[in-house]
């Protein structure tokens, strides 16, 4: 059996920011950093950290998602991510507790386009997961640029 240790390090500077490292099989880490809350959540189960919540705003060296092919089933091509991106709608906005311009979508909005990427947290706010609309936004661009390529061909650009 091996053992996966898996260790989050969070420090206050003078600014009262804070920092965290967290630390997986004592190889890998990301720096972490926010002008409010780290919040690790704990799987019930077996007292591993499940989740990391930040409140605030959020610096990462970086930010990386598995991917790997070996951990996906059920494989196929996004169908019509024109339409959906077309029904997306990005917008300008000021969180209520901070008056710094902000852009993005909507959660409600985008619940009702792609709900899959929508998600409710422990407080009871939407929450988009963003890394998975740029596959939308890939296939996107594919499928303009064979309209591009069509009217090119087509004028004999």
């Amino acid at each position: 059996m091996t053992t996966v240790k898996q260790i989050l390090f969070v420090e206050n500077d003078d600014n009262d920011d804070k920092r965290g490292t967290f630390e997986r099989y004592h190889a890998e880490g990301s720096i972490l950093r926010t002008d409010k809350d780290i919040r690790v959540l704990v799987s019930d189960e077996d007292n591993v950290p499940t989740r990391i919540e930040v409140d605030g705003h959020l610096l990462a060296d970086k930010l990386r998602a598995r991917s790997d092919k070996k951990l996906k089933q059920q494989i196929k091509p996004i169908a019509n991510a024109m339409e959906t991106i077309n029904n997306l709608n990005g917008v300008e906005y000021y969180y209520r507790n901070d008056m710094t311009k902000s852009y993005g979508l909507i959660a409600q909005d985008v619940q009702s386009v792609i709900p899959t990427v929508v998600s409710k947290d422990s407080d009871g706010y939407l929450n988009i997961n963003y890394l998975e609309i740029i596959a939308f936004l890939i296939e996107n661009i594919k499928e303009l640029n064979k309209k591009v390529n069509s009217l090119e061909m087509r004028n004999n650009i």
